[in-house]
């Protein structure tokens, strides 16, 4: 088992069938610590960002429906706000793992004055050099432009990282993780259209020391947001629990309602045949039907999993054709189109999890 972690820029919460989606997305992942950027949401509508399924909330915004920051952390974590800006530019947020303590940093930096942005971030992290420091989210800006853009014939400087920046993660001995365990690998987390060009501008950072801990860390398909999320998984263990419910859309399906006529059909027969009390064969026909929808609801997850899994897949390669064909049209439809296909996958999912709640 591990602690898992995810830095998403969510490009705006403020629609209700986003939320639900970016919501249901996350909650599907059984995440502990969660942090969006770009949330758009202002600080008189802060409680739209509440969801305690996803964990406690921290939650950095400004008066307007720009910028945002939110952290959500399972309280087992013991998660504690440590620092924040008034704009929506960051947020820190304390957790304890196993004794040690972690500060946590989302970030969603400014597109222009990102140097001073840099330096006013790091003049307030060296009062806190006695954590292990996860620094994650929207850095606006890439580490190479060799490695981290999409290849032009021309390689310029323009889009990296201000040199404040580099002096903050010298110094504070951070290491930009997907890249230590991917050094040759050439993926972008943000496609823009206007410039049809892909780049890497969503980082994880940590301290150097902490990196025989990590398991894993990928660039997600991208779905409901135009940047992909990252995924970081750190050794630990933890606990859940299971309570049943009957999913009635199971019925929507031909096959599986004739089997399950078929099902009850079969035991009555065989049951009404014997000299057992009707009541005691009604109440035990509730419990094979239980089975029975319990059997096929977990083959039609299994099957809707790797329906899911393949469409992610088919969104990878698409997304890795685009980095090579950046200018293609119909590559660009490919994906939106496996993108619509995988949003109607999470939709019938969210209509489930809402009768759940009603009942």
């Amino acid at each position: 088992m591990a602690l898992q972690f995810l830095s998403w820029n969510c490009n705006g919460l403020n629609g209700p069938l986003k939320r639900r989606q970016v919501f249901h997305i996350l909650n599907k992942e059984q995440l502990d610590l969660i942090c969006l950027q770009e949330t758009h949401i202002t600080r008189a509508h802060r409680r739209l960002l509440i969801n305690k399924r996803l964990g406690q909330e921290f939650i950095s915004s400004d008066k307007v429906k720009k910028r945002g920051v939110v952290i959500y952390v399972k309280e087992k974590w013991a998660p504690k706000m440590i620092f924040k800006d008034e704009q929506g530019r960051y947020l820190a947020v304390e957790i304890q793992v196993q004794g040690e303590k972690f500060l946590v940093v989302g970030i969603y930096a400014p597109n222009e004055g990102k140097s001073d942005f840099f330096k006013r971030l790091h003049e307030t992290l060296t009062d806190h050099l006695d954590y292990n420091m996860i620094i994650m989210g929207d850095m606006n800006g890439v580490v190479s432009t060799n490695m981290d853009k999409a290849q032009r014939l021309i390689v310029s400087k323009e889009g990296r990282l201000p040199k404040t920046f580099f002096e903050m993660t010298e110094n504070m001995d951070l290491i930009d993780i997907w890249r230590t365990r991917n050094p040759l690998e050439r993926e972008g987390t943000f496609f823009s259209q206007a410039m049809m060009t892909w780049t890497r501008i969503d980082q994880i950072w940590i301290t150097s020391g902490m990196a025989p801990k990590i398991k894993k860390v990928e660039i997600c398909p991208k779905t409901c947001s135009d940047h992909n999320a990252l995924k970081m998984e750190m050794k630990i263990t933890t606990t859940g629990q299971f309570r049943w419910r009957m999913n009635d859309t199971l019925f929507r399906d031909k096959e599986i309602l004739t089997k399950a006529q078929k099902t009850l059909k079969d035991y009555f027969e065989i049951n009404l045949r014997t000299d057992v009390e009707k009541r005691v064969i009604w109440d035990a026909s509730k419990a094979v039907m239980r089975g029975f929808l319990i059997q096929q609801n977990s083959i039609k997850r299994k099957k809707q999993n790797e329906k899911k899994e393949k469409i992610l897949e088919m969104i990878k390669e698409g997304e890795r054709k685009l980095r090579t064909k950046p200018k293609s049209q119909e590559i660009l439809r490919e994906i939106k189109l496996y993108q619509t296909q995988y949003m109607e996958l999470m939709n019938q999912e969210i209509e489930w999890k809402i009768k759940q709640m009603k009942q």
